[in-house]
């Protein structure tokens, strides 16, 4: 696993292409979260975008207030 999330980062680092970090997977009260280790150590030039991937207009109310919170920290 650390050799292809190595691979992944790299590569996306070294052609431009961004790398989602999706709010409402990074908040804990979901089941789905993002592994911690694969978003250390990030190549200088790798790229991220946040994204909301919402089914409803209030989880999507959630998720950016929740991201907010995070971006201010």
């Amino acid at each position: 696993m650390d050799a292809i999330s190595k691979e992944i980062k790299e590569c996306a680092a070294s052609t431009g292409v961004l790398l989602e970090k999706n709010i409402g997977n990074m908040l804990e009260r979901k089941k789905r979260v993002y592994r911690k280790e694969f978003w250390e150590e990030l190549p200088d030039k790798l790229q991220i975008i946040y994204g909301v991937d919402a089914h409803s207009v209030t989880e999507m109310e959630e998720n950016f207030c929740a991201q907010k919170k995070m971006s201010s920290h």
